[in-house]
C-alpha cells in the first residue's frame, strides 16, 4: 500500500520563476523523499513540533540578530551581544511552547543536553567565522 502510494504520487514540476531559491530544508526533504517534499511544500502539511525544529529556529533567530547587529550597527555592538544566553533563552522558550502543544516530552534529557552542547560549540564557531569574514570583507584586513 505504501509503495503503491509513493509510486502513484505525481510531483509537480518546479516553477522556477516562483521558486528561484530552495532552502536546505526543502532540498533535504526532496532528497529524502519527493513525496515528503510535496506534502510539506505543495500540500502545506506541517510536521509536529520537535526538538530539532526548536533548535533550528532558535539558532536561526540568534544568528540573524547577531548578523543584524554586526552589519547594521557595529562590530562592537555584535561583540557585546550575549549570543549564548540569547540562543538558550530562545531555545528554552520554543522547547516549552512545543512541549505544551504536544502535551509530553518530545526528547529525552540526553537528547536535550547533547543538542545544547552541540549548539554552544556551533555558536562559538559561527561567531568566529562571521567576525573574521566581516573584518576581511568589509574592513579589508
Amino acid at each position: 500500500m505504501i509503495l503503491e502510494n509513493i509510486n502513484n504520487t505525481v510531483v509537480p514540476e518546479m516553477d522556477w520563476e516562483k521558486y528561484k531559491m530552495v532552502s536546505y530544508t526543502q532540498f533535504s526533504a526532496w532528497s529524502e523523499c519527493p513525496h515528503k517534499w510535496k506534502l510539506m511544500y505543495i500540500d502545506k502539511m506541517r510536521q509536529p513540533p520537535n526538538i530539532h525544529l526548536a533548535f533550528g529556529s532558535a539558532m536561526h533567530e540568534t544568528l540573524q540578530e547577531y548578523l543584524d547587529l554586526m552589519y547594521n550597527k557595529s562590530i562592537k555592538a555584535a561583540d557585546e551581544f550575549p549570543i549564548y544566553e540569547d540562543f538558550q533563552e530562545r531555545f528554552m522558550k520554543m522547547y516549552g511552547d512545543y512541549k505544551e502543544q504536544i502535551g509530553d516530552n518530545f526528547a529525552t534529557k540526553r537528547n536535550y543536553w547533547s543538542l545544547l552542547t552541540m549548539v554552544l560549540i556551533s555558536l562559538n564557531s559561527l561567531y568566529n567565522v562571521a567576525k573574521c569574514t566581516f573584518q576581511n570583507v568589509v574592513l579589508n584586513c
